[in-house]
């Protein structure tokens, strides 16, 4: 088993999770993967601001495609697959 993808995973959704808490106010810890981000508070401002930041970080993701399934395994799916395009011959930069 490759465990280098399964740790980047994880480690990307650890950086979407304490991104997402510091707005929310809260802690990382209580954030569930699955939970609607928006039925916790966060809006659509909040979400522009981190789509803005995770461009500037190297992920091509905009901000449909977190709307479209906006908790914390969504928004790491979405920024693993804007990078993954971003990567690839003749992708989006």
């Amino acid at each position: 088993m490759d465990t280098s993808t399964s740790t980047g995973d994880q480690e990307l959704r650890a950086q979407v999770r304490d991104a997402v808490a510091h707005l929310l106010g809260t802690a990382p810890g209580e954030i569930p993967d699955d939970a609607n981000l928006i039925l916790l508070g966060l809006g659509s401002l909040e979400v522009m601001r981190l789509s803005s930041r995770w461009r500037r970080g190297g992920f091509p993701v905009d901000f449909d495609s977190l709307l479209s399934d906006p908790t914390v395994a969504g928004f790491s799916r979405a920024l693993a697959e804007a990078k993954a395009r971003s990567a690839a011959p003749g992708g989006a930069a």
